[in-house]
């Protein structure tokens, strides 16, 4: 969905974040499985622990969410959503 959403719009810029919520496990999986970028609420140390483990999959760790984000949690259609999302802010 992602990579559908940056090839209608080649110019914009998006990294793609997965809100992780309260689940540093869930941050764990989704960093082995490739996802750029997570964010979590956690305390400083599980934070810490979870930067390192991002940084040695080439991912990031995103300690507080961006102002601008995007929820596709209830959403009819995801792919429309992240295009029109992206062409928003494309600035």
């Amino acid at each position: 969905m992602i990579a559908e959403a940056r090839a209608a719009v080649p110019t914009a810029r998006c990294q793609a974040i997965l809100d992780c919520g309260a689940a540093p496990g869930l941050a764990i999986a989704a960093l082995q499985a490739g996802a750029e970028a997570v964010v979590v609420d956690a305390a400083d140390p599980v934070l810490d622990k979870l930067d390192d483990i991002a940084r040695q999959c080439g991912a990031r760790l995103i300690r507080q969410r961006p102002l601008a984000s995007l929820d596709l949690g209830n959403v009819d259609d995801p792919v429309q959503s992240a295009v029109t999302f992206v062409m928003a802010s494309r600035g």
